[in-house]
């Protein structure tokens, strides 16, 4: 009877359901042919897999090594999926500072944020535009489609912001003004606009114009080389523009103490400031002033003064005239001094 038989090494080939994984299975030789690697090619052309896609690193060790079971030696080039479409904003609305000390030591609080100025033709937004992705394949050769990037709607139909004629995805400043982020784009306005100037917003310091919706807390700066617009109350504050102030509400200020006044004639070298100050509110307008009312406040103006109701205890320069009890008002002076 006979007994025993020579074998070839023998080869088999699975390949996963979704084709994207192949495996290798072997068997040694008993006395036959061994395993060779053009068995292995012919294996996985009967398997109709993609000559492409196997790797011949993992097919030599097999030939080197002992049987193996189940091993992947081939794998399907996946996609590359496309990315979606970004903004880059190039430009912030503020900056923030470390607090400054006075000449005490202590430090400061009110000037801690700046308001960025761009200048026009300044990068504002880029677009980086949608990848479309690039389409793998299974071990098939059939093609595995990539995802595209979703696009991302860019606008740029905002005053103060243009398109650059030398790339279409990137958006500068037509002017010189204040950026204003917003989720698809970026407005150049050459007025600074808040709703109220504290300790949350610090001291102002704008090269352009300025409108306040609110008020103007009590020791806060607001300064602009244009004009200043605020809707509500000045309250022992500071107040200069380049040309003029506008206060809806009035003008609220209160005598320094002899302790106050002496502290800050030593400690103020801006030339806008009066040489001699009483007051704990300061009007200076490179062109005119136009308030509800006025009350114990430094004014200096180039133009003309328009007080509605009442200038109260002020100390009052102008180059223009002192209009009072404008559209019906009452129109009082009442102590201080005035010049005009």
């Amino acid at each position: 009877y006979q007994f025993a038989s020579m074998l070839d090494a023998k080869v088999s080939i699975k390949i996963s359901a979704d084709h994207t994984q192949a495996f290798i299975t072997t068997q040694s030789a008993f006395g036959g042919k061994e395993l060779a690697y053009l068995d292995i090619l012919t294996a996985m052309k009967d398997a109709e897999i993609d000559p492409r896609f196997y790797d011949g690193t993992v097919i030599a060790d097999i030939l080197k090594t002992s049987p193996v079971n189940s091993k992947q030696f081939a794998r399907a080039v996946q996609p590359v999926h496309g990315t979606n479409a970004q903004l880059l904003f190039l430009v912030e609305e503020t900056v923030s500072r470390k607090p400054a000390l006075d000449k005490q030591g202590n430090k400061i609080f009110s000037n801690l944020i700046e308001f960025v100025i761009v200048e026009a033709g300044t990068p504002l937004l880029r677009l980086v535009p949608a990848t479309p992705g690039k389409d793998g394949y299974d071990l098939l050769g059939e093609p595995l489609p990539a995802t595209p990037g979703k696009e991302l709607n860019f606008n740029a139909t905002h005053v103060g912001s243009v398109l650059s004629n030398e790339d279409p995805n990137l958006l500068i400043a037509e002017i010189k003004g204040h950026p204003i982020i917003y989720r698809t784009t970026v407005k150049v306005d050459p007025v600074l606009h808040l709703e109220e100037v504290n300790f949350k917003s610090g001291n102002i310091n704008f090269d352009g114009s300025v409108n306040i919706t609110g008020d103007v807390n009590s020791g806060m700066e607001v300064c602009a080389t244009g004009n200043i617009s605020v809707s509500g109350i000045v309250e022992k504050a500071t107040i200069i523009a380049g040309n003029n102030i506008v206060v809806g509400g009035g003008v609220l200020g209160k005598e320094l103490s002899k302790e106050e006044k002496k502290a800050l004639e030593s400690s103020t070298v801006d030339p806008a400031y009066p040489s001699v100050i009483n007051f704990k509110s300061f009007l200076k307008a490179g062109g005119g002033i136009t308030a509800k009312y006025i009350s114990m406040t430094e004014v200096a103006c180039e133009r003309d003064l328009t007080v509605m109701e009442y200038v109260l205890h002020c100390n009052v320069h102008t180059n223009g005239q002192i209009l009072l009890g404008q559209d019906g008002g009452k129109g009082c002076l009442i102590g201080g001094y005035s010049h005009a």
